[in-house]
């Protein structure tokens, strides 16, 4: 089966991801300034955490909200477990 990839060109960086889901988190990261904040490292590091995070998910995701949350609270949830994460992120949903 062929593969699939998504390249994004940002700031004269090629980010490529094999999942749209992964290009959708990057895009929420980007519009909430996680670039500006926590570099391109920083960047990639949260679409990282936050598609862990999706995956580990038991429920239907809301992907757009879980991706500002994270993006909010990136400091704390860079030290977290990806079900902590989502804990948090419910309880404040709800």
């Amino acid at each position: 089966m062929d593969q699939i990839f998504i390249e994004i060109t940002f700031n004269g960086k090629t980010f490529r991801y094999n999942s749209g889901a992964k290009a959708y988190i990057f895009h929420g990261g980007v519009y909430n300034d996680v670039h500006k904040k926590y570099g391109v490292d920083g960047l990639e590091e949260y679409v990282e955490l936050v598609d862990y995070c999706y995956l580990k998910d038991d429920n239907h995701t809301p992907l757009g909200d879980l991706s500002d949350y994270v993006a909010v609270h990136f400091k704390k949830c860079r030290k977290l477990c990806p079900y902590k994460i989502l804990e948090l992120f419910y309880n404040q949903l709800y």
